[in-house]
């Protein structure tokens, strides 16, 4: 099975974002767009997970349920990945509830860790994916999104859980599947 774990935006929150994306096609060619009900923010990749380590990843994140708040999230600003050559990915980052993203990323990093699982390959950074680039974009039309969309923002919301989902993988895109879903405890660590 393909599974990640993620936050997931409000409904409004996505159709906010779902204009914002139908905004850049107007000048961003041969990216391809993640759909709006597909729109998440990714905590942890897992990729193919053995059906039989589903409890493990269970236990680990109602152990992190039990050490995470809920806490206010916002989407603002944009840039890509990499930041500098070919751009890969065009995603929006968090105005408000980064540092508390980051602190969920990295408690269930460790708790699958203690469970066998491996460490990311890469260091967490708080974004929302919006659009993968096929072709690649020039350079001054990147600068120019950065500069111009700069000031993008969505609506505030509350994070209060965290779901594992499963990805399918399909000549239309990825479609994901919410297995479980941890809610957040309030008031939890004091």
């Amino acid at each position: 099975m393909r599974l990640f774990i993620a936050a997931d935006l409000t409904v409004q929150q996505k159709k906010e974002v779902s204009a914002f994306q139908r905004r850049l096609s107007t000048y961003l060619e041969g990216v391809k767009w993640v759909r709006e009900e597909g729109l998440h923010l990714t905590l942890k990749f897992l990729g193919e997970v053995d059906p039989g380590r589903i409890a493990d990843l269970e236990a680990a994140m109602a152990a992190v349920a039990e050490e995470i708040s809920p806490f206010q999230m916002r989407c603002g600003g944009v840039g890509v990945f990499p930041p500098s050559g070919r751009a890969r990915v065009i995603w929006a980052g968090l105005q408000e509830g980064a540092a508390e993203l980051a602190k969920t990323a990295a408690t269930l990093e460790k708790k699958l860790l203690c469970r066998g699982f491996p460490r990311s390959d890469r260091p967490f950074k708080p974004h929302l994916t919006l659009g993968r680039v096929r072709d690649p974009l020039p350079e001054q039309v990147i600068r120019r999104f950065i500069l111009q969309e700069s000031s993008f923002l969505s609506s505030p919301a509350l994070i209060d859980a965290i779901t594992l989902y499963q990805s399918n993988l399909t000549p239309q895109g990825a479609f994901y599947k919410a297995l479980r879903r941890y809610y957040l405890t309030e008031n939890a660590g004091k």
